[in-house]
């Protein structure tokens, strides 16, 4: 595939963005700390990885520097987006592979239901949940040990609402144990 350039928008004259994902820096004259000018040379810009495990570049104008993930700038510069979605998803599930033919725009539902159907996230169960209350041996002993009991006493017992017993008894929650 060949390489395209197009400006960034709001960076015109300042930065280009590649087809192949790259950015570009132009050349330019900024003030130098010392006073006067000095010119900084053409250069293609160093990606760093962000805490999430994206591609962000530093672009800087009018001396605001602002950090930006390299997929998104590539998408906003290449890829129309006529129904306005929010994200940009990346379709072989590897973050930093930004060219344009592995980014589309997509909706938080698309891009999570896309991200548990490539297997980059899975569900999780029992109490490796972040909102789970019981622990498994607790949903065992309120699914094997304890069927007969009241709701209430079990609720009570466990500390947890009368859905989360039902859940588990009626076997919406806990499925796995």
């Amino acid at each position: 595939m060949t390489e395209i350039w197009k400006d960034i928008k709001g960076y015109e004259g300042f930065y280009q963005a590649s087809t192949l994902g790259r950015i570009l820096a132009k050349e330019r004259q900024v003030f130098h700390s010392r006073g006067g000018m000095k010119t900084l040379s053409e250069k293609i810009l160093s990606k760093s990885k962000a805490n999430n495990g994206y591609s962000v570049v530093c672009l800087c104008k009018e001396g605001k520097v602002k950090q930006e993930t390299v997929h998104r700038i590539i998408a906003k510069t290449f890829i129309p987006n006529p129904e306005d979605k929010p994200q940009v998803n990346h379709i072989n599930g590897i973050k930093t592979d930004n060219r344009i033919e592995n980014l589309e725009w997509a909706t938080s539902h698309e891009n999570n239901k896309h991200a548990f159907a490539i297997g980059i996230r899975s569900m999780t169960k029992g109490q490796s949940c972040s909102w789970a209350k019981l622990t498994r041996k607790q949903a065992m002993e309120i699914k094997y040990d304890f069927p007969d009991m009241p709701v209430k006493e079990l609720a009570q017992k466990y500390n947890v609402s009368y859905g989360a017993i039902y859940g588990i008894i009626k076997k919406r929650n806990w499925k796995h144990i």
